[in-house]
């Protein structure tokens, strides 16, 4: 065989397994971007959670104590004359 075609021969195939592991490496670095990006959206999700108990628990905190009417001034309270 010529020593060229064993050279052409041998650089294809390094090319070939250059793209092979090339391939092999953004798939990984593609499951390792995801498996961060779930991580990082579940902590988003549990201090969104966080953050609306907290601003519920101000507003109940915040909230005035409910009204009622005496029940001995119920009907004079509201305007209305007993004869």
């Amino acid at each position: 065989m010529h020593p060229l075609a064993v050279w052409l021969i041998s650089t294809s195939q390094f090319r070939e397994r250059e793209n092979e592991d090339r391939l092999m490496r953004r798939q990984r670095d593609a499951r390792v971007r995801e498996a961060e990006r779930a991580r990082d959206q579940h902590w988003a999700d549990v201090l969104h959670r966080r953050a609306e108990q907290a601003a519920q628990a101000r507003a109940v905190e915040k909230a005035p104590a409910p009204r009622t009417v005496a029940p001995t001034m119920g009907a004079a309270a509201a305007g209305c004359a007993t004869a």
